[in-house]
C-alpha cells in the first residue's frame, strides 16, 4: 500500500483545507514530519488512519472529538486519501459524525458519518461503495490488516509503539493471533480433541459390544464371566464345546426314537398297501365290466377311420408345395433387398414388378458382373487413400508426442531450476550453520561451566548456613565457658584466705606473713571452688576458644568460596542456567544437523546440474523430432490433396466412410447379391417341380384339383380325433387286463381286511415321542449353535475392541501432545502456542538484524520459549553478558529496541501473514531520547528501509533530525489553527 495524497479540512488542529502531496515525499524515500509540540504532527497520521478505517489510533478514538474547534461552524470535517494497492488505485473520502447549529431556531443537529470509496478504472473514477461497513471490509481485505494491526505495523503512534515490547504474554498472544491468523492451528487442536473423544467413544462402543456378547453367553449358559478379559475367548469356546457335546447326546436320543417310529410306520405301510391292493382289485373289476359294454361302438369308429386314411397320402405333397412356394417368395424378397443396397437404376428396379423368368435373372447377373469390374478398378485408389490416412495419423501422433514431450521437459526444467534455487539457499544456510557451530559450541561450554558453578553454589549454601549456625553456637559456648571460669576465679580469689588457711600446719610459717602462730585462721565458705575446679573451668574455656577460632576459619573459607562462585554465576537460578544450557545444546544440535546436511546438499546440487544438462540435451532431441514430423506431415498433406482430386470423379459410394470400409462393404454387398440371386433361381425351380408333383398325385387319388385334396385332408384331421378315442379305449382295456393279472392283487383279494386304525394309533404315539426327542435335539443344537455364534462374535468383538482401544490410546497421546498436556511435550505448549512462539522467534530474528546496527552490536532481543507460554522476550546486553527484562531499559534504549521489533514485525507480517506489501511506514516521536551516536545508527537503519521502494515518515521535533533529513512536511502552529507546508532543504 502506497499513499499518494491526503486532503483534510476541519479535522483536528487543521480548520482550513490542507493538501499533502505524498508522491513528492515518497520520492525522497525518508521524510520528516516536523513542527512544534502540539502543532498536529500526530494528527496527520490520525487523518491517514481515519481515511482508511474510520478510526484514529489509541485513546484519541475514544474521545470522539475529531472536528476542529477552530473551523467555521458550518464547515463539515472531511478527510480524503488517495492510495494504491498493487496496480489498483483508490480514493476514500470520510466525514466523522459531527454537530452543526440548526439553521432555524436554537440547538444543534447531529450529522451522521459518511464515506465514499472510488476506484480508478480505465482513467475514470468509479464508485465502489458508500456504506461504512462495506468500505471497512474492502480496506481490511485489500490491506490484510485490521485497524489495530494497521496502527501496530504501519503507524507506530506516539508512546504506543513500545507496547508490543513490554506487553504481557496474554496481550502479546492476542496480537500475534490476529496478525498471523493462527485460528487454523486452534482448529487442529479442536480436531484432535474431537478425534480423541471420537476414538474413545468408538473404543467404549467396542467394549460395550464385548460386554454385550459376554452377557449373551452368560444369559445362555448361566455361567459368570471371568475376571480377566484375556480369558473371555477361552471361556466362550469351552462353553460352546460343552453345549456341542450335549447337542450330540440329544441327536442320538432322537435317532433312537426315529428308529421306533420307522418300525411302526413300516407296519402301517404294509397294512395300507394291502388295503390299497384290495381297493384296486375291486376298481379293476368294475372298469372291465364298463369296457365290455362300449365294445360295439368302438368297432364302428375303427371302420370309419380306416375309410378316411386313403385321403391322407396327399397331405405331405401339399405341405411341401406350400413351403417351397413360401420359400420362393422369401428368396425373391431377399434378392430384391440385396440389390437395393447397391445403386441399381430405375430401369432395373422396374424389373422387380415383372413375372419371374430366366431372362430377368440373367439381366441381374449381368449387372453384378459390371459392378465387380468397377470395384476392381477403384480398389487401388481407395487402398492408397487408406494408407495415406494411416500415415497422416501416425505422423500427427508422432508430432503430438514430441510436442507433449517438449512441454514435459520444460516443466521438469523449470522445476529443476526452482529446486536448484531453493537448494542454493539451503547450502548457504548449511555453510552458515557450520561456521556458527564453533561459536555455539564455545557458548555451550560457557553455559556448562555456569551450570556446574551454580550447582556448586547451591550445594555450598546449606554448608555455609550450617557453618554459620555452628560458629554462633561455638561462640556462645566459648563465652559461656570463659564467663564460668572467670566466675570461679573470682570466687576463689575471694576465698583465698580460707584456701591459704587450709594449707597451714603447726610450726610452719604463714605463706603470707611468715608467722608460725595462727591464732584465728580463715575458713572456706561452703561450696567455694578449689584450685582443681578453677583449672578445669579454665581449660574448658581455652578449648572452647580454640574450637571457635577453628570454626571461624572454616566458615570464612566457605564464605570466600561462595563469594567466588557468586562472582562467577551471580544470583541466577540453576533452572534458568540449565534452561540456557538446554537452549544452547539444542542450538548446537540444530546447527550440527544443519551443517551435517552440507554433503548431501552438495551432492544433490551436483545431481541437479547433471539433470539440467540431460534435460537440455533431451529437449534438443525432442525439438528435432518435432521439426522432422512437421515436415513429413506437410508432404503427406500434399499427396493426400492430389489423391482426393483423383477420387473426386469416383462414384458417391467411394467417398463415404474410410477406404477399407468402402471396399469391404461394396464387396460384401455384391457377394450378397450374387448369393441371393442364386437362391432365387434355385427356389424358383424347386417350387415349380413341387407344383407338378402335387398335381399328379391329386389326379391319381381321384381329386379334380389341389383345392379338393386340401378339403379331404381337413376331414382326415377329424378322423385323427376318432383314432385318439379308439386308442384311449384300447389303452384302458390293456391297463385293466394288466391290473387283474397282477399276482399281488389276486393274493390280496383272498386275504382279510387289515386293522389300520390300531396301527395308525401306534404310529401317532411313536411320532409324538420322536417329535419330542427331535424338539429336545433341536433346542440343544440351537443352544450349541447360539453359544458357538456368541463365541465367534465375542472373538470378533474382542478383535475389534483391541485396535479401537489402541487407537483411542494413540489419539489420547497425540491430543495430549497437541494440547501441551503430554510428558513428551517438554515445553508444555499447545500447538497454537508453539506456532505463535515460532512466529515470535521469526519476528525477533528480523528485529535483531536492525537492532545490531542501531545499538552498535550491544543489544540483542532473545525469545525465551520456555517461559509464559513461549512468548517471553528478554534483552541480552553483550557488554555484561546478562539477560534483562525489557522493562529495565532506559527510555532511549526502549525506543531503539521497540523500533527494531516493530520493523521486524512488519517484515514478517508482509512476508507470511498474507498482508499487502506495505510501502509506507510512519514512526511517531521517541527520537529525542537518543544520543547523537545512537541517533545516527538508528537513522542509518531507517535509511536502509527504503530498499524495495518503501517510504518512511519520521515524526519528530528534534532539531538535529531536521538537519539530517532534508525533505520534510512541516506543521506550523498558529492561534487560528495549524497549516502544513512541504520543505526541501537541499543544503541538508
Amino acid at each position: 500500500m502506497r499513499l499518494h495524497s491526503l486532503s483534510l479540512v476541519a479535522f483536528g488542529p487543521f480548520p482550513d483545507p490542507v493538501e499533502i502531496d505524498f508522491d513528492t515525499l515518497n520520492a525522497a524515500g525518508v521524510f520528516l514530519l516536523s513542527g512544534a509540540t502540539g502543532a498536529g504532527k500526530t494528527s496527520v497520521l490520525d487523518a491517514v488512519a481515519f481515511a482508511l478505517y474510520g478510526e484514529v489510533p489509541g485513546d484519541r478514538n475514544t474521545a470522539k472529538r475529531l472536528r476542529s474547534d477552530l473551523a467555521d461552524p458550518l464547515t463539515a470535517p472531511e478527510v480524503s486519501a488517495e492510495f494504491s494497492v498493487g496496480a489498483r488505485r483508490f480514493r476514500i473520502t470520510r466525514s466523522p459524525a459531527w454537530q452543526r447549529a440548526k439553521r432555524r431556531g436554537s440547538g444543534v443537529t447531529t450529522l451522521p458519518a459518511r464515506v465514499t470509496c472510488l476506484e480508478l478504472i480505465d482513467g475514470a473514477w468509479v464508485t465502489r461503495s458508500t456504506r461504512i461497513d462495506e468500505v471497512g471490509h474492502l480496506i481490511t481485505n485489500l490491506l490484510g490488516l485490521t485497524h489495530a494491526q494497521f496502527c501496530q505495523v504501519v503507524i507506530l503512534p506516539q508512546g504506543r509503539f513500545q507496547a508490543f515490547l513490554r506487553a504481557g504474554a496474554d496481550d502479546r498472544r492476542r496480537l500475534l493471533q490476529r496478525l498471523f491468523h493462527t485460528d487454523r492451528f486452534a482448529a487442529v487442536e479442536t480436531w484432535f480433541g474431537d478425534h480423541r473423544r471420537s476414538t474413545r467413544r468408538t473404543a467404549e462402543a467396542a467394549w460395550g459390544a464385548v460386554q454385550w456378547r459376554a452377557g449373551a453367553i452368560v444369559t445362555e449358559s448361566s455361567t459368570p464371566c471371568p475376571d480377566d478379559v484375556a480369558d473371555y475367548a477361552a471361556w466362550a469356546v469351552g462353553l460352546a464345546a460343552e453345549a456341542a457335546e450335549q447337542a450330540t447326546g440329544a441327536v442320538r436320543a432322537a435317532e433312537r426314537s426315529q428308529e421306533t417310529l420307522q418300525v411302526s410306520e413300516s407296519a402301517l405301510a404294509d397294512a395300507l398297501d394291502l388295503e390299497e391292493a384290495q381297493r384296486r382289485w375291486g376298481a379293476a373289476m368294475a372298469d372291465s365290466a364298463s369296457l365290455q359294454a362300449r365294445a360295439p361302438e368302438i368297432d364302428r369308429l375303427r371302420h370309419r377311420v380306416e375309410a378316411g386314411r386313403s385321403a391322407q397320402v396327399l397331405a405331405p405333397l401339399l405341405a411341401r408345395y406350400d413351403a417351397l412356394d413360401d420359400e420362393h417368395a422369401a428368396s425373391q424378397q431377399r434378392a430384391l433387398r440385396a440389390f437395393s443396397l447397391i445403386d441399381w437404376d430405375r430401369e432395373l428396379a422396374a424389373l422387380a414388378d415383372e413375372p419371374v423368368t430366366e431372362p430377368l435373372l440373367s439381366e441381374l447377373e449381368l449387372r453384378l458382373t459390371d459392378q465387380r469390374a468397377e470395384l476392381a478398378t477403384l480398389r487401388p485408389l481407395l487402398e492408397t487413400s487408406a494408407e495415406l490416412r494411416a500415415e497422416l495419423d501416425r505422423v500427427q501422433t508422432e508430432l503430438g508426442d514430441a510436442q507433449r514431450l517438449l512441454a514435459e521437459l520444460d516443466q521438469h526444467h523449470l522445476a529443476a531450476h526452482g529446486e536448484s534455487a531453493e537448494l542454493t539457499q539451503q547450502l548457504d544456510l548449511a555453510r552458515e550453520a557450520r561456521l556458527a557451530l564453533v561459536a555455539a559450541t564455545a557458548e555451550r561450554e560457557e553455559w556448562a561451566q555456569l551450570v556446574e558453578a551454580a550447582r556448586a553454589r547451591d550445594a555450598l549454601l546449606p554448608r555455609v548456613e550450617e557453618a554459620t549456625l555452628e560458629l554462633t553456637a561455638l561462640h556462645e559456648e566459648s563465652n559461656h565457658a570463659k564467663e564460668h571460669w572467670l566466675t570461679l576465679l573470682e570466687e576463689r580469689l575471694a576465698g583465698m584466705a580460707g584456701e591459704l588457711a587450709g594449707g597451714l600446719a603447726a610450726g610452719c610459717g604463714c605463706p603470707v606473713c611468715g608467722s608460725t602462730s595462727h591464732p584465728q585462721p580463715a575458713r572456706l565458705a561452703p561450696g567455694a571452688p578449689d584450685p582443681a575446679a578453677e583449672r578445669t573451668a579454665r581449660r574448658r574455656s581455652e578449648d572452647a576458644s580454640v574450637a571457635y577460632q577453628a570454626a571461624q576459619e572454616a566458615a570464612g573459607a566457605l564464605r570466600h568460596q561462595l563469594a567466588s562462585l557468586r562472582a562467577q554465576v551471580g544470583e541466577r537460578q540453576l533452572a534458568e542456567l540449565q534452561a540456557g544450557l538446554e537452549d544452547s545444546t539444542a542450538r548446537c544440535t540444530e546447527l550440527k544437523t544443519q551443517s551435517g546436511r552440507l554433503a548431501s546438499l552438495e551432492q544433490r546440487a551436483d545431481e541437479l546440474t547433471a539433470l539440467l544438462s540431460e534435460l537440455s540435451i533431451a529437449r534438443d532431441r525432442a525439438e528435432q523430432t518435432a521439426s522432422h514430423a512437421a515436415a513429413a506431415l506437410d508432404a503427406l498433406h500434399v499427396q493426400r490433396e492430389a489423391l482426393d482430386t483423383e477420387l473426386a470423379a469416383a462414384p458417391a459410394w467411394c467417398r463415404e466412410g474410410s477406404a477399407p470400409h468402402r471396399l469391404d462393404n461394396r464387396e460384401d454387398r455384391l457377394s450378397r447379391c450374387a448369393e441371393a440371386l442364386l437362391d432365387w433361381r434355385q427356389a424358383h425351380r424347386t417350387a415349380a417341380a413341387a407344383r407338378e408333383a402335387a398335381d399328379s398325385a391329386g389326379t391319381a387319388a381321384g381329386f379334380a384339383d389341389l383345392e379338393s385334396a386340401r378339403a379331404a385332408a381337413e376331414d382326415v384331421a377329424l378322423l385323427d380325433q376318432l383314432l385318439g378315442t379308439i386308442d384311449a379305449h384300447d389303452q384302458q382295456q390293456a391297463r385293466v387286463t394288466v391290473v387283474l393279472s397282477e399276482p399281488e392283487l389276486q393274493r390280496a383279494a383272498t386275504m382279510p381286511e387289515p386293522d389300520c386304525a390300531t396301527l395308525r394309533a401306534d404310529v401317532q404315539a411313536a411320532r409324538t415321542a420322536t417329535q419330542e426327542a427331535a424338539r429336545a435335539s433341536t433346542l440343544a443344537a440351537d443352544r450349541a449353535r447360539r453359544l458357538a455364534d456368541h463365541s465367534e462374535e465375542l472373538a470378533a468383538a474382542l478383535a475389534a475392541w483391541r485396535p479401537a482401544a489402541e487407537a483411542a490410546a494413540l489419539a489420547a497421546d497425540l491430543s495430549g501432545v497437541i494440547e501441551g498436556r503430554h510428558p513428551d511435550n517438554h515445553a508444555q505448549l499447545r500447538l497454537s502456542e508453539f506456532v505463535l512462539a515460532h512466529r515470535l522467534g521469526e519476528v525477533v530474528t528480523a528485529a535483531n538484524h536492525r537492532l545490531d546496527t542501531m545499538t552498535d552490536h550491544r543489544y540483542e532481543l532473545q525469545h525465551v520459549a520456555a517461559k509464559r507460554g513461549g512468548l517471553t522476550l528478554e534483552v541480552v546486553d553483550a557488554w555484561s553478558g546478562q539477560s534483562r527484562d525489557p522493562a529495565t531499559l532506559s527510555g532511549g534504549e526502549s525506543f531503539v529496541v521497540s523500533l527494531a521489533l516493530a520493523l521486524g514485525l512488519a517484515d514478517v507480517i508482509a512476508a507470511e501473514a498474507g498482508a499487502t506489501a506495505l510501502d509506507t511506514l510512519f514512526v511517531d516521536e521517541g527520537f529525542g531520547s537518543l544520543d547523537a551516536e545512537t541517533l545516527t545508527d538508528v537513522l542509518d537503519t531507517v535509511d536502509g528501509l527504503r530498499e524495495g521502494g518503501r517510504v518512511v515518515g519520521l515524526v519528530s521535533h528534534v532539531p538535529d533530525m531536521r538537519a539530517r533529513i532534508p525533505v520534510r512536511l512541516h506543521i506550523d502552529k498558529r492561534r487560528n489553527g495549524s497549516t502544513a507546508r512541504l520543505v526541501c532543504d537541499q543544503s541538508g
